[in-house]
């Protein structure tokens, strides 16, 4: 199957690509009955959400092999995004924005730093392989939600749930496999 610049991917990968957002879709309605079932505002919010993501995906993936250098990439991202972010802030609060950065600028700068490092972590992902297979694998992070969920705020994970992940790690196996 032909993707972005020319990208193949295999059947295998194919298949792997359909368990895992299959099982990230399985284990997001796990918890819906019939009768609760979403509405269409939030379904539509969802794939608008999911078409966003695929966008800016493709976008970053064609941008960072553009450049050449997914350190590079992710700075001049970063820097420019940081200075755009401050002169809208500046604009709509106003003077107010000072109190909030002198209180809370350590707590910022942690969150900044470890947001960059996962966005160049994708990034340089994206120079190595197809972007189909990292857009997926980058999902999975869903996974690690239902985790922290059922560890520290005593979600039940249920049968269902459990078999949606199982999925998705079949799926990112199959991905992987070349």
């Amino acid at each position: 199957m032909a993707g972005i610049q020319g990208e193949r991917l295999t059947v295998l990968q194919v298949c792997g690509l359909a368990a895992t957002c299959g099982g990230l879709a399985a284990l997001a309605l796990a918890g819906v009955g019939r009768r609760d079932l979403p509405s269409r505002k939030a379904v539509t919010a969802a794939v608008l959400t999911g078409a966003a993501i695929a966008s800016y995906t493709v976008v970053d993936g064609l941008g960072v092999r553009e450049s050449g250098t997914a350190l590079g990439y992710t700075t001049w991202m970063f820097a420019v995004e940081g200075v755009l972010t401050f002169a809208v802030m500046t604009a709509v609060r106003g003077r107010a924005i000072a109190p909030a950065l002198r209180d809370r600028w350590l707590v910022s700068a942690g969150g900044g730093t470890i947001s960059m490092l996962a966005y160049g972590l994708v990034l340089w992902a994206q120079t190595r392989s197809a972007l189909a297979e990292v857009a997926a694998l980058r999902e999975t992070g869903i996974l690690w939600g239902a985790l922290i969920g059922a560890v520290f705020f005593a979600e039940r994970l249920g049968p269902r749930r459990v078999a949606a992940a199982g999925i998705v790690a079949l799926g990112v196996i199959l991905l992987s496999a070349h």
